[in-house]
């Protein structure tokens, strides 16, 4: 939002008119944006989209026509809550003038935004709409063009089950390229080896033979695990 549209938001309609003289000294300026002043990632996901805001979520996703998987990019804006019961210093993410959901309370304090103010953001969502919604929301903070972690073709993990494959996949990657880069890093992770898998890749393995209440096989696994981190 440009200062002057928050100036004038600020003082209310009742406020009284500004002289032309200092009109026309403004309108010689060039216009200036309140700009987010951040020391982190640009790109951070909006908390509480299945949670205080699952219903405001939910409503997007039907305004949006947005299928039993969904994906929406579009613009939202930000704004400070000094209101907030929870944290009078939380931003607000509003897309359609409704709160979907706030900033991580670890970022606010970063965020230079006055109270009264907001500020448009890029805005990404992503659903699953079955018995129960599932959803991950994610802002850009900065000018540039958004470098998404995410995409519609390449989604979130939003159910337990993508989850944990999410976990496992991230694990083995890593053991891959650890591997590959070679050098001691590489040295260490072959230690780690049993029958060529490393013992981290075995961690969801043995979780999911729990789940199954297949505890020998469950145990098989912890063994060699066990066997190679005391290697």
């Amino acid at each position: 939002m440009w200062l002057g549209s928050w100036l004038r938001q600020a003082l209310g309609a009742n406020a009284a008119p500004i002289p032309a003289s200092q009109r026309e000294q403004a309108a010689a300026r060039p216009p200036v944006k309140m700009a987010l002043s951040i020391s982190f990632s640009p790109c951070l996901e909006v908390a509480g989209t299945t949670t205080f805001a699952k219903e405001a979520v939910a409503a997007l996703a039907d305004r949006k026509g947005l299928k039993e998987r969904g994906f929406y990019e579009g613009k939202a804006q930000l704004q400070r809550e000094p209101d907030n019961a929870v944290d009078p210093q939380a931003v607000a993410v509003l897309v359609d003038g409704e709160k979907v959901g706030c900033l991580p309370s670890s970022a606010t304090k970063s965020i230079g935004l006055p109270i009264g103010a907001s500020e448009p953001v890029e805005y990404q969502l992503h659903v699953l709409r079955g018995q129960k919604l599932l959803a991950k929301a994610y802002v850009w903070l900065a000018d540039s063009k958004p470098e998404w972690p995410y995409t519609e073709q390449s989604p979130p993990a939003l159910t337990s089950r993508e989850r944990i494959d999410s976990t496992h996949n991230r694990r083995s990657e890593m053991v891959q390229e650890a591997l590959e880069g070679g050098g001691a890093r590489a040295a260490q992770f072959k230690r780690g080896m049993v029958d060529g898998v490393h013992y981290l890749e075995l961690v969801e393995p043995i979780k999911q033979l729990k789940r199954n209440g297949q505890l020998d096989e469950a145990l098989v696994l912890c063994y060699k695990a066990i066997l190679t981190m005391s290697v």
